[in-house]
């Protein structure tokens, strides 16, 4: 019979095993993992989300606690540097009547990682099933800067019409956190979006993504986001859109050809 589970191994200089905390979590799988100096946070899943805590205070002898046991799942995990904060990135779900995860939206958490065991400051969520950001498989897609109170990603949301029975999208655009007062709050929503894109063809919802922010840079005191479209900039005191500059004319035919014009 198989068995899976999870292993921390710690190497010395000559890269040989000098310990392992092994037999973690059997059945789950391992989804984000981060160290910082000589602790770190490891996050596995199979119905619920237990985050546990690794000391190396003594490499030869790591040491992992019970885990924290929470609904939904990190997929990236950021400490806060000079803080007790730990901020997850990942996807909410539930644990239905028949036993099997229900996924709901994006979830964003942060933990306080001061005692034996995380606790949960609190959770921001976005839409619901069917809501992505890049940023849930590519680090590279996050915007972190401590100075400014800055933990941001673009992401689309999606939400269930009750009215139609179907998947439609709530926004895209780029979601701006920062930890105020022990708490993680939203406190700026970017996007170049104007109306609901239309579903009555490819085409137009092609035309549609050209427009979705996928990075932003902070430079200054001013915030840029970026699209295949647009670059469009705002102060990062108060999140004012100050300046909006068009790339490219963009269009696209019956056969998928994509003509950019460039400005």
């Amino acid at each position: 019979r198989s068995k899976q589970y999870s292993s921390v191994f710690v190497l010395d200089g000559e890269l040989k095993i000098a310990s392992t905390i092994t037999d973690i979590a059997p059945g789950e799988s391992i989804y984000s993992v981060r160290f910082n100096g000589a602790e770190g946070s490891l996050v596995t899943f199979r119905q619920v989300d237990p985050l546990y805590k690794l000391d190396f205070t003594d490499p030869l002898n790591p040491k992992i606690s019970e885990g924290l046991k929470k609904d939904g799942v990190s997929m990236y995990l950021h400490y806060i540097e000079g803080t007790n904060y730990l901020i997850g990135l990942g996807q909410d779900s539930r644990t239905n009547e028949w036993g099997g995860v229900t996924w709901g939206g994006i979830e964003v958490t942060l933990f306080d990682v001061s005692g034996e065991e995380a606790e949960v400051n609190n959770s921001v969520y976005i839409g619901n099933y069917g809501s992505y950001a890049e940023a849930l498989y590519n680090p590279k897609a996050i915007l972190y800067d401590k100075d400014k109170n800055i933990f941001a990603f673009a992401a689309e949301a999606w939400i269930f019409d009750e009215n139609n029975y179907y998947q439609r999208l709530q926004a895209q655009g780029y979601y701006v956190f920062g930890i105020e007062g022990g708490r993680l709050a939203q406190r700026a929503f970017l996007t170049d979006i104007e109306k609901e894109p239309s579903y009555n063809g490819w085409q137009e919802y092609q035309d549609y993504t050209f427009g979705c922010v996928k990075r932003a840079a902070r430079i200054g005191d001013y915030l840029y986001t970026v699209s295949d479209r647009y670059v469009t900039a705002y102060t990062l005191e108060d999140f004012r859109k100050t300046d909006k500059i068009t790339l490219a004319d963009i269009t696209i035919d019956r056969s998928g050809n994509i003509t950019y014009i460039l400005k």
